[in-house]
């Protein structure tokens, strides 16, 4: 698709497909490709700046919702979700869970 591109974290994120259907590669990406369509499509658009900006503002918000304390100390620091949240983003935590957790997560969506 020319509209979509390549970013840092597409490979941890095909890693979990890879594992899953082991030796049948046309089968993880196919499934990678699923996933990206129905969950992450607009984050490999060449230039995703305006859907990253709206994911960021929902987590914020999200965050002052459930730990007020949490973000107001977090504000307080100036420590940013852009310095932590777009890996997770980009990767749907694969870089933070094991793999056994992230099949987990991911059979639950």
């Amino acid at each position: 698709n020319p509209d979509l591109t390549y970013w840092q974290g597409l490979d941890s994120l095909a890693a979990p497909f890879l594992v899953l259907h082991s030796g049948n590669e046309a089968l993880a990406f196919a499934s990678l490709q699923a996933f990206i369509r129905k969950y992450v499509r607009n984050f490999f658009l060449k230039d995703n700046s305006h859907v990253m900006t709206e994911y960021l503002t929902v987590f914020r918000l999200l965050l002052m919702f459930h730990d007020p304390e949490l973000a107001l100390h977090i504000h307080n620091m100036d420590f940013i979700p852009e310095l932590y949240a777009i890996p997770w983003f980009l990767t749907m935590f694969t870089h933070v869970f094991p793999l056994q957790k992230i099949f987990y997560v991911y059979s639950q969506v």
